[in-house]
């Protein structure tokens, strides 16, 4: 009959990290529960604890982590579901697999154990960095229509605009792979991404718009639609009418800049987390001004 409780050590994802693993058989958990330990305690304080003294020099501070069958997932050999009955002892019977881990600081949470580089295309937007409105009364703008019951020829200013912005790219940028490791969940946040907006416009002389872009406010003016009025019976007066501007918020990034493109975790005899952030290329900066 095999002994209730064997001990054996575990690689982790971080290569300077073991795990301890307890393996208990489950008739020896059922007249001892007080072998499960809490979830966090310190393996020194572990009831069912009989590693030497050079081990638990080692040892003693590894935290509990968690209970399982100490199998990975899927099927069985025999077929059954996995998990159903837990691994099994040289003597066939039951058992239960306690995770031990190193009880790290949160700054040692933090610090990523591993960092790789590596590069691919990824799609930038462009950036539109402002609109220009000039109004010309040299080249007035004029259409008939009826004013106060008669027929006029009502004019007004041509606008022209002038668009300052950056281009869309879609090439290499650098990504960056940072891993962490942790006995505990990672706390994973929400990340600012550049979330790009369109603008459009369409004053007298002038409609357009302009691409799902990225930059700061943009606003376009109240622009002046009639000047003057010339009646066909030959009187002429002054005319007013405008068009209310528009105003379209900054995003939330005005620029090109490093952002987190993923940040997940998953366990594996801890918990491990991959960050993914991308940087933008270097050298295309140039401002285009039509």
């Amino acid at each position: 009959m095999s002994q209730p409780i064997t001990h054996t050590l575990h690689g982790t994802p971080n290569p300077s990290l073991v795990a301890l693993r307890v393996q208990i058989r489950q008739d020896a958990l059922v007249s001892d529960p007080t072998l499960l330990p809490a979830e966090g305690e310190l393996y020194k304080d572990f009831p069912g604890r009989i590693l030497t003294k050079d081990w638990m020099a080692r040892f003693s501070e590894y935290v509990y982590v968690n209970c399982d069958d100490g199998k990975p997932p899927g099927p069985n050999p025999d077929g059954r579901p996995p998990g159903v009955q837990g691994a099994e002892g040289i003597d066939g019977s039951a058992t239960l697999s306690l995770l031990f881990l190193p009880n790290l600081t949160q700054e040692q949470k933090d610090t990523a154990f591993r960092t790789t580089t590596s590069f691919g295309n990824h799609r930038w937007p462009p950036i539109l960095q402002a609109l220009a409105f000039f109004k010309d009364h040299t080249l007035p703008r004029a259409s008939f229509g009826t004013r106060y019951g008669q027929g006029a020829y009502i004019s007004g200013p041509t606008y022209y605009v002038r668009e300052i912005y950056q281009c869309e790219v879609n090439e290499g940028s650098r990504f960056i792979l940072e891993e962490f490791f942790s006995d505990t969940p990672f706390d994973i946040p929400l990340y600012p991404v550049p979330v790009p907006r369109a603008v459009y416009f369409d004053i007298p002389g002038v409609r357009g718009s302009f691409p799902e872009c990225i930059g700061p406010e943009i606003k376009i003016p109240r622009t002046q639609t009639a000047s003057s009025a010339s009646y066909i019976t030959g009187n002429a007066a002054l005319a007013s009418g405008a068009i209310s501007g528009q105003r379209y918020p900054a995003t939330d990034m005005e620029e090109w800049e490093p952002y987190v493109l993923t940040d997940q975790q998953d366990f594996q005899n801890g918990y491990i987390r991959k960050r993914i952030r991308v940087i933008p290329p270097i050298g295309n900066d140039e401002l285009i001004v039509q």
